[in-house]
């Protein structure tokens, strides 16, 4: 089977220690020598996915990108000209699913093979399913009626206008995110065994409460104030794709991070938040004091260049648990793995890669960014001499109570 190659003809790096926002005026990229850059695929489709043959081009087709389309790979062998969502297989020809929707006796009113509400234009389909919650349902109608001007008697305009936002069944509504949300409670990771994931469920109201009570509540938090994409589920955590940009925040086990963010080992910096929520489960109801509090201080005091937030002792051992997790799972202790494989993760890359040098890069591309993980972790602390002002509060609250 022949291998995709990634050829890169132009990286552009910036580095900003404090991560504050660059702009520039008049920006121009200007090709001075050969060989000139070439379109080696281009796809147009309609909003149903359905390929436009006249318009699309690709110079080699038995290598080029099948994941266009909502990011969801065309199948293409044996003729199915299929789309993979994670639930079901979708026909573009048809603007129809191949298979029953697993939510079906809940929506007897719904076609279960109808896509995106028979709208593909207003709303996104995400893995395939189609549900959502009453008592979100609820609550979303009521703040669109009674604060986005659902319920306004005196502009039709206004109500037109508010209930034509309001459909708890999309993917895009703060409803149907809430309901992601919240489903996330019960999320376990299935390379578990059976006792594993009933600690790991049992464990995350008890052993780990806090942390899962503080977690769920911020993703709402998110949520309402409107900056989440999008919410996904893998590996027993709740993703949360976002409008904040700058890096990720784990508590228990909700992780937020920047847009396009998602349970993905391609994505090096959620396997680092994924040793986060290990911690979790390991450090228990110590968790916030121990490491999540003096996490948040690192990083507000890497801001303003005192320390290294990522070789802190928390931090560098999140790297190792989430590295060695993924390494057992979907690196070198998987099946078919070889060292440069594209379909494996890659230990090597995600401790040694060196964005300045261009050494050690991921040999696969980041599904979020689309080009290589080019930023190592640290896998072993080093030691400030800010460490212990981390913990100062921890010693301050000790003499007052």
């Amino acid at each position: 089977m022949p291998q995709i190659v990634h050829i890169f003809f132009l990286a552009l790096l910036l580095f900003v220690s404090n991560f504050e926002p660059v702009y520039f005026d008049d920006w121009h990229i200007t090709l001075t020598e050969n060989p000139k850059p070439e379109i080696v695929q281009e796809v147009a489709y309609d909003p149903w996915g359905l390929v436009m043959q006249d318009e699309s081009y690709s110079k080699d087709p038995a290598n080029e990108n099948k994941f266009t389309f909502l990011q969801k790979e065309l199948m293409t062998y044996a003729d199915l000209n299929l789309y993979h969502f994670q639930y079901r297989n979708y026909d573009a020809q048809l603007g129809r699913w191949h298979n029953v929707d697993a939510f079906a006796d809940k929506y007897s009113s719904f076609s279960s093979y109808h896509f995106s509400g028979n709208n593909p234009v207003m709303n996104k389909e995400h893995d395939g399913r189609f549900f959502w919650t009453a008592i979100t349902g609820v609550i979303d109608g009521l703040v669109t009626g009674f604060f986005k001007g659902g319920f306004d008697p005196t502009s039709a305009s206004a109500r037109s206008s508010a209930w034509k936002e309001y459909d708890p069944t999309a993917r895009w509504s703060k409803t149907n995110k809430a309901w992601e949300i919240d489903k996330g409670l019960v999320q376990t990771d299935p390379n578990k065994s059976f006792w594993g994931q009933a600690w790991e469920l049992f464990s995350r109201f008890t052993w780990q409460a806090p942390q899962t009570v503080l977690g769920n509540a911020y993703g709402h938090i998110l949520n309402n104030v409107g900056v989440v994409n999008n919410v996904s589920h893998g590996f027993g955590v709740t993703v949360l794709d976002t409008e904040i940009n700058g890096g990720a925040i784990t508590i228990g086990n909700y992780i937020s991070g920047p847009r396009g963010f998602r349970a993905d080992w391609t994505d090096h910096l959620f396997v680092h938040e994924y040793g986060h929520y290990i911690q979790s489960q390991q450090w228990g109801p110590a968790y916030l004091l121990a490491i999540g509090v003096p996490s948040l201080q690192s990083a507000g005091l890497a801001g303003i260049g005192i320390g290294d937030h990522h070789d802190r002792w928390f931090e560098a051992d999140a790297s190792f648990k989430g590295m060695a997790y993924f390494d057992e799972h979907f690196g070198s202790g998987a099946a078919g793995y070889f060292r440069g494989s594209l379909n494996h993760f890659d230990s090597n890359s995600f401790i040694n890669a060196n964005a300045v040098t261009g050494a050690n890069w991921s040999p696969y591309n980041n599904n979020r960014t689309g080009v290589q993980n080019f930023s190592g972790h640290a896998i072993s602390p080093t030691f400030h001499w800010s460490d212990p002002f981390l913990y100062a509060y921890l010693l301050a609250g000790f003499f007052i109570f």
